[in-house]
C-alpha cells in the first residue's frame, strides 16, 4: 500500500513473473511462472490490512498486465460494478510496456488511466532486442499513434 497524504493506492500484481524478458526489470528476469487469476488479483485487495481505506489502485506490480489481459480486465469489471466494490474507474491505473492488440482493448473497454506506457531508455532496448512480439508491439502500437494522429 502506498500512502500519500489522504489517498491510500494498492499496487497490484497481475502475473507471477513476466514472459517480456526485459533486462531492467527483475521480475523480468526471474521469468514467468503464470497469469493470476482474476480471483487471484482481487485477493490482493481484500488480503491488506487497509482494504477497508483504499482510495486508488495501479497495476504496476509483477507482471505485465496486458499480457494477462482477460483476467486483469475482469478484475476491473469486479472493481468497478455496482455488485463488486463499487469504484469509480478513475481510481483504477494501469502501467504497461504496450502490449498489442490489448492494449487498444484497454482503450477501447474500461474507462480506467493508462498511467504509464514505459518509454524509458531500458522498455525500448527490450522491445528491441530478440522478444519478436516486443518488438511487434512496439511497431504496433507507434503506427496506432501514428494513425490516431492522421485520422
Amino acid at each position: 500500500m502506498i500512502p500519500d497524504g489522504d489517498r491510500k493506492t494498492l499496487c497490484v500484481s497481475s502475473q507471477a513473473g513476466c514472459r517480456m524478458g526485459c533486462r531492467f526489470c527483475m521480475t523480468g528476469r526471474q521469468g514467468f511462472h503464470g497469469n493470476l487469476s482474476a480471483a487471484d488479483i482481487i485477493s490482493q485487495y481484500i488480503s491488506v490490512d487497509e482494504s477497508d481505506s483504499l482510495t486508488n489502485t495501479v497495476f504496476m506490480g509483477m507482471g505485465e498486465p496486458l499480457d494477462n489481459y482477460e483476467n486483469v480486465f475482469r478484475a476491473i469489471e469486479i472493481l468497478t460494478a455496482d455488485w463488486g466494490f463499487g469504484w469509480s474507474p478513475k481510481r483504477i491505473t494501469l502501467s504497461t510496456i504496450g502490449v498489442l492488440p490489448n492494449l487498444r482493448r484497454f482503450l477501447d473497454e474500461t474507462r480506467c488511466h493508462l498511467a504509464t506506457l514505459s518509454l524509458t531508455r531500458g522498455a525500448v532496448s527490450c522491445r528491441s532486442r530478440t522478444r519478436t512480439h516486443s518488438r511487434r508491439c512496439w511497431t504496433s502500437y507507434g503506427n496506432m499513434i501514428s494513425a490516431d494522429s492522421a485520422g
